[in-house]
């Protein structure tokens, strides 16, 4: 049976490659036109040409976005029926007293996450109490398991970036620069870029700032099967 990471991959390149193709036969057909340009023929074909190229890519979006959303459901269902090994004793001492205290310093965070790193829920719990003293620091990366929460952060992040992905080909940093130009100057130099191209796994994954042990860890979670 196909793991959940390696089936989102498949089913993003698919769409990937498939838009690619519709863009290059619109591209092609376009071209073939420019000789009669000027021509009511020229506006009538190329009126025709847009349209469809409205509709095939209206229709691999709807195509393609169910099996994603299943996907990521399935890996939201990994998340939730993970088990989560309470901390023990001496680990809930070591975070009660970071809790009491006052004045809690990042050396303070840190050291405690180092005694409790084996315990994804402790190091979590770590990362609470940082943050409820403005220290910005995850301690995430000390634990050999990715929390629960992390990972369905990661997972949230992932599916607010899958509709952007299924709507545009162009980079999101390009769009924002015209979007800047054209909202303060009334007019943009600047030019669209097309989106990044993937064709690994590894790459995919990278494109949504997953990679290397990160990523490992992601995927001991939402490939887990209950």
């Amino acid at each position: 049976m196909m793991k959940n990471t390696e089936l989102f991959y498949r089913q993003a390149k698919t769409f990937q490659d498939k838009r690619a193709a519709i863009n290059a036969k619109y591209s092609k057909d376009k071209q073939a036109l420019e000789p009669y340009r000027g021509s009511q023929g020229f506006e009538d074909e190329s009126k025709q040409l847009d349209e469809k190229h409205t509709a095939d890519l209206a229709a691999l979006i709807n195509e393609s976005r169910p099996g994603m959303l299943a996907v990521l459901k399935s890996m939201y269902e990994a998340i939730d029926s993970r088990s989560m090994p309470a901390p023990t004793a001496e680990q809930t001492n070591l975070l009660n007293v970071l809790r009491m205290k006052k004045t809690v310093t990042a050396e303070d965070c840190k050291r405690t996450a180092e005694a409790v790193k084996d315990n994804p829920l402790a190091v979590s719990v770590v990362t609470e109490i940082a943050r409820e003293h403005e220290i910005m620091q995850s301690y995430d990366y000390l634990c050999p398991e990715m929390s629960t929460k992390h990972a369905g952060e990661i997972l949230a992040s992932i599916k607010r970036e899958l509709e952007d992905f299924l709507q545009y080909d162009t980079s999101r940093v390009s769009r924002l620069a015209q979007q800047y130009e054209l909202q303060h100057y009334g007019h943009t130099a600047s030019r669209l870029t097309p989106r990044a191209t993937f064709s690994t796994q590894a790459e995919f994954y990278n494109t949504v700032g997953l990679e290397g042990e990160n990523m490992h860890k992601f995927a001991e979670i939402v490939d887990a099967t209950a």
